[in-house]
């Protein structure tokens, strides 16, 4: 079953970045300007089969997330977007001297990635902000090279270049609002370590012991409900006291696609 699911996530990315290479070979092409829409098709097309997943565990509260979550990273995806976009005109600069760094960092990350699926290991929080912060220098780099590089007849070609890369940049926007509800929600499941919470579950004991139910780990369990974790019966369903989300090895740095 583990080497199924590796091979499938193995298979997920070639066929991933197979398509995207083709979907910008098609928009690039200047022979014909149905060609180069038929790739910007192929290539958003492939971006919702990736978002699909992840789309669905971020909004069932059954794996830690909620419907908001996603209106959350959209907004915050939104603003760093308008931003980077906004600082890039107003400077004027070009900054296709970042190309370079931006490759090296792609294979570095691919790298990372195709080791989690391997492995199986997932990629925490320090690696999806390491992949906003290079998102963010493609949108940089896309945006520079709309100003300064591509021709009014590659307009298809430059939008799809900068769709990527704000895509991409939701996608590791989500996942931090993903890593960061899961880390709450298993804090606030622990309250009973705390004086408070600890109070309240002797308050608890207390209505137990003179039913003499007190041994009763599964009865304990029920009556104190989900946060006591590691006593038995019903509370140790809860893994540490939140429910776990599906393992997401990672995204693959799609733009590799461009080199």
């Amino acid at each position: 079953m583990f080497l199924a699911s590796q091979f499938s996530w193995l298979l997920l990315m070639v066929l991933f970045i197979g398509g995207t290479f083709a979907a910008q070979y098609m928009a690039q092409s200047r022979s014909s300007v149905g060609m180069q829409y038929a790739g910007l098709a192929l290539y958003v097309g492939l971006y919702t089969l990736l978002f699909v997943p992840i789309l669905t565990i971020a909004s069932q509260s059954k794996y830690g997330g909620s419907a908001a979550l996603p209106i959350q990273a959209g907004i915050v995806t939104l603003a760093a977007f308008g931003a980077l976009t906004l600082a890039v005109f107003v400077s004027g600069k070009d900054f296709s001297f970042l190309g370079p760094v931006l490759m090296v960092g792609s294979f570095v990350a691919l790298g990372l990635i195709l080791a989690a699926v391997l492995f199986g290991f997932s990629l925490g929080l320090v690696f999806c902000a390491a992949m906003v912060a290079l998102f963010a220098g493609y949108i940089i780099y896309d945006t520079s090279n709309i100003v300064h590089r591509y021709g009014t007849d590659e307009h298809v070609a430059a939008s799809m270049a900068l769709f990527g890369s704000a895509a991409m940049l939701f996608y590791y926007v989500l996942r931090i609002f993903m890593i960061r509800g899961t880390d709450d929600g298993a804090a606030r499941r622990r309250a009973p370590r705390t004086l408070k919470g600890r109070a309240a579950s002797a308050a608890r004991l207390l209505l137990i012991i003179p039913l003499g139910k007190w041994r009763r780990h599964g009865e304990w369990a029920r009556l104190c409900g989900p946060r006591l974790i590691g006593v038995g019966g019903p509370a140790s369903a809860v893994v540490r006291g939140f429910p776990r989300q599906p393992r997401l090895p990672g995204a693959f740095p799609m733009s590799l696609s461009r080199w």
